[in-house]
């Protein structure tokens, strides 16, 4: 995909228009090509830093742990504004899928960043083709604002883990899940179909980790389409 090209006289009558406008401009574009308008000055960088919309698609695998990780620094940096949504759904592995299907993830998906799991201002979150790394630390997830959330093959450490993310989505309203996988089963309980209270739209399909049904009994719209998983209120599942 190519960058837009920007010419002078373009450059001069979009920069007369007011900050609130022209931050809404670069939250329509992906991250990466907003990124490129902040070498245009140094006003055009703190507006950069300012986008609540980080959308980090289809960027090569070997620099985009670095590239994710440098955004949130400097944004942290620059003040720490508000995130409200974040995307990083990895088109690049679509046509790797086989390996992925058979296990063969360590050569295949890249560890998740998972500090954006403790953005307390996140409205949208949509994640792809990741690993939960090894810094994946359950107990620091804070996502009180979070009302859209879609996982697409993602790898968890224990099958528990994904019930310990909505546990931390109290307002969560519209959820997809597809191919989700586990390393490992756990006996761990938690309340989380209590918590979710405000779910009215779930789309589930290929599922391999703990979930609860009751979660599902307040919803508008349900697609269910699973070949193994575990559907109880108090996430103690049948093993095979």
């Amino acid at each position: 995909m190519s960058e837009p090209k920007i010419s002078t006289s373009a450059v001069d009558r979009i920069s007369s228009l007011p900050d609130d406008i022209l931050i809404s401009i670069l939250s329509s574009l992906s991250t990466k090509q907003a990124f490129v308008t902040s070498i245009l000055s140094k006003r055009w960088t703190r507006l950069f830093y300012l986008v609540p919309n980080l959308d980090f698609s289809y960027i090569k695998q070997e620099v985009l742990e670095a590239f994710v990780d440098y955004i949130l620094r400097s944004r942290k940096s620059s003040g720490n504004h508000p995130i409200n949504s974040f995307i990083l759904m990895d088109g690049h592995y679509s046509d790797r899928l086989c390996d992925i299907v058979v296990g063969n993830w360590a050569t295949v998906t890249p560890d998740l960043p998972t500090s954006i799991l403790a953005c307390t201002t996140l409205v949208v979150l949509k994640l792809g083709w990741f690993n939960m790394g090894a810094d994946f630390y359950l107990n620091s997830i804070r996502l009180p604002s979070l009302k859209t959330l879609h996982l697409k093959y993602i790898r968890f450490k224990q099958d528990v883990d994904l019930v310990m993310i909505l546990d931390k989505c109290p307002i969560l309203e519209d959820l997809q899940l597809s191919n989700i996988f586990s390393n490992c089963s756990s006996t761990y309980y938690c309340k989380s179909s209590e918590n979710l209270k405000k779910l009215n739209r779930a789309d589930i399909t290929t599922c391999y980790c703990d979930f609860p049904l009751k979660a599902l009994s307040n919803l508008k719209y349900l697609r269910l389409q699973l070949l193994k998983v575990c559907l109880s209120h108090y996430w103690k599942c049948p093993r095979d």
